[in-house]
């Protein structure tokens, strides 16, 4: 883990911060005054006993209803960028090792270098204790969702590699996750989202069923065929023939996978 910076900011009442990115996650702690932070379109209020924690290339907006004072640690490697979001710090002990770690930054004593490596750590371990103990899973229910989130929106034309990077994650641990907290493998989901936009596209176009192959993300005809049909329990041209959906016919996400 490395300390990118550290340092107390001051913007006066009414002050806005359009959106914006920053190289490290950052750990804000709020000392005086009220507002609010925008991250990935939930916007979270803030005020004195609160944190925010602040991934890095999250773009994020900031409004100041009043006069306000923050403490700014800026760290990459922590590993806390899936408790994204603006916690409670009943004991300011989050805070006050976050000054503590700006005045050691600032007064560059003796060792100073030294003691502000270990006081980053100790930042970054009772932030993610405070958000533990709030709430044990949120951080990883919400990757999960997210992830979730990202493969209904693009139809499921992505990968489990480039869902993994965009939820700076690994692609084993963002497996992991999946087979804690939802009901399937994120390749199965993928798989899922893509057998949907296949259905909608047989219902509604003459698209020839190669062309619909290619579009749903399928390496080859043959290849999606055998999938549709464990999925859907007919071919593809069988689904389109009779009309899509069956009446009373078994749930298409109880399916145990693709062909191998």
């Amino acid at each position: 883990m490395k300390l990118e910076f550290a340092l107390v900011v001051t913007h006066s009442a009414g002050y806005s911060v359009s959106d914006h990115t920053h190289d490290a996650l950052e750990i804000v702690c709020f000392i005086t005054g009220s507002g609010s932070v925008a991250l990935k379109g939930k916007r979270y209020c803030y005020g004195p006993g609160r944190f925010a924690i602040i991934p890095a290339d999250i773009s994020h907006d900031q409004q100041y209803g009043e006069e306000t004072q923050t403490a700014c640690i800026g760290i990459s490697g922590s590993g806390l960028e899936e408790y994204r979001g603006v916690w409670d710090d009943p004991d300011a002990q989050v805070r006050t090792a976050a000054l503590r770690l700006i005045e050691e930054t600032n007064g560059k004593r003796e060792a100073y270098l030294l003691v502000c490596h270990g006081l980053a750590y100790v930042v970054a371990g009772l932030a993610q204790r405070a958000v533990k103990k709030q709430n044990p899973s949120v951080g990883r229910q919400r990757l999960v969702d997210e992830a979730i989130d990202m493969i209904v929106a693009c139809e499921g034309d992505t990968s489990v590699g480039e869902l993994a990077d965009s939820l700076f994650v690994s692609k084993g641990y963002l497996r992991h996750l999946f087979g804690d907290h939802a009901p399937y493998s994120p390749v199965k989901m993928i798989l899922h989202a893509r057998i949907a936009k296949a259905k909608s596209l047989l219902q509604g176009t003459a698209r020839a069923l190669s062309d619909i192959a290619y579009a749903c993300g399928f390496e080859t005809p043959q290849y999606f065929s055998r999938v549709f049909r464990k999925a859907v329990g007919r071919s593809p041209s069988q689904y389109r023939k009779e009309g899509g959906e069956r009446l009373n016919r078994p749930d298409t996400l109880h399916w145990q996978g693709p062909p191998t």
